[in-house]
């Protein structure tokens, strides 16, 4: 943050702005080495992250560090929902359940449904109703062994209330789309603030939060999407599209007719719990079953069911996957905090609070470095592009230039504290030959 990057001036001397001044010519033997060529321009976008970005990024730290002490807590607040006291030679058919899921939201869409991944689980189906936002949900947990409905929670994905709560408010601050614009900006400017001398002990893990933590932004995303399609580093997903049938209709109801022949033909298939099951999203489709398991060693089979046969009609395995779809896909858990479990969760924290501590000392250490007699503190020199040679100032360039175009909030917003820094170098400038 600011501490790392502020170069003491002489009180009253202002660098000249960038581009404005050349250096006296010298030859290439006198020029400084590449570090001390590049340093005060990498002390230039570092402060220019800390003034800018640091309040996002300290906002994203805490708010992720909140979230990281959440997954512990949805089972024990939803225990009632969660689990089933008392257990039974048999479960029901996964249609009577689905059934006793129904007499909640009889003509509801199901999302999924999420068989037990253990005896003691209830059965978690999922609905879309219009009284939650669209990316939302509305789960109802049924005892398997009864049938009987333990209780309906809103949830997000995978995760139940208290989770989703903490990890909207990590990604948006609960304001919706706008909100979604702090964590781009924060994310934007992670790296090149650890880049600029940020504790060089926990860059490779801001960088890592960085670069994940775009995956779920508005712009960067798509780009970042783009790229991944372009490279071929997406990840593989099953055609759940069935040839034409006179027969199939299209109601909820029927649409999840077959659940229980689904359920036997993914597990013969070798598919192991946790998984989905997502029925068919119009007639002629088949259904699609899926494994989640997030944590190491991962599982993420997939294979679409024809309900009226039972037939694999196709099948993604994991072991397949392109190197770069699991890197990406275990890149992801990790932010996240569920590839290696409480070990996880620890190590982020940590890192986490690491990142907050340095935010807090850097403006501390930078506002006490200001001038004896008062005022602001001062900033790295002005001009660094003129430090660079003419080959390396285009390259920095074209470096920051194609990073705001994959970035967009990164470029806006580096370009507007540019414009302002020039202005306001000119402005010194034009008061110093007032008052001469």
């Amino acid at each position: 943050m600011p501490d790392q990057v502020s170069e003491r001036h002489e009180p009253g001397v202002e660098s000249p702005a960038a581009g404005s001044e050349k250096p006296p010519p010298e030859s290439w033997e006198q020029q400084p080495g590449v570090w001390a060529r590049w340093r005060p321009l990498l002390l230039r976008l570092h402060f220019y992250g800390g003034m800018l970005a640091g309040p996002f990024i300290l906002i994203a730290a805490v708010t992720g560090l909140l979230y990281t002490l959440t997954p512990q807590l949805d089972g024990i607040v939803f225990r009632d929902e969660l689990t089933v006291d008392e257990y039974a030679p048999q479960t029901r058919t996964l249609a009577d359940q689905i059934a006793a899921a129904r007499t909640v939201y009889p003509e509801a869409p199901i999302t999924s449904v999420k068989p037990p991944t253990v005896p003691s689980e209830t059965t978690q189906i999922a609905f879309t109703t219009p009284e939650v936002p669209s990316d939302y949900t509305r789960t109802v947990f049924v005892n398997p062994y009864t049938a009987q409905v333990q209780g309906t929670l809103t949830t997000y994905g995978m995760w139940l209330p208290i989770r989703s709560w903490f990890d909207e408010m990590h990604r948006n601050l609960h304001l919706g789309v706008a909100g979604r614009y702090y964590s781009e900006v924060a994310a934007s400017w992670l790296w090149v603030v650890a880049l600029g001398g940020v504790a060089m002990w926990i860059v490779v893990g801001l960088l890592g939060l960085s670069i994940t933590g775009l995956t779920w932004s508005r712009f960067t995303g798509e780009h970042i999407e783009q790229l991944r399609a372009q490279l071929s580093w997406t990840t593989p997903s099953v055609t759940t599209t069935l040839p034409p049938a006179d027969s199939r209709t299209g109601t909820p109801r029927e649409l999840t007719a077959g659940a229980d022949t689904v359920l036997h033909s993914a597990r013969a298939a070798g598919l192991q719990p946790p998984m989905w099951m997502k029925p068919p999203a119009e007639p002629g489709d088949a259904w699609e079953v899926y494994e989640r398991k997030r944590d190491f060693p991962t599982r993420f089979d997939a294979v679409a069911v024809d309900a009226g046969t039972g037939a694999i009609t196709d099948e993604s395995r994991f072991a397949d996957w392109p190197l770069t779809a699991k890197l990406t896909g275990w890149a992801i858990d990790a932010h996240m905090g569920v590839l290696f479990g409480l070990a996880n969760q620890i190590v982020l924290a940590l890192l986490v609070i690491g990142l907050i501590t340095v935010i807090v000392r850097g403006y501390r250490m930078w506002w006490k470095r200001r001038p004896t007699r008062g005022g602001w503190p001062t900033a790295p020199r002005r001009g660094v592009l003129t430090g660079l040679r003419p080959v390396e100032a285009v390259i920095a360039v074209a470096v920051l230039a194609a990073v705001g175009w994959v970035a967009p909030l990164f470029g806006a917003t580096l370009g507007l504290f540019v414009l302002g820094d020039v202005v306001a170098g000119e402005v010194i400038r034009r008061r110093k030959r007032a008052a001469s």
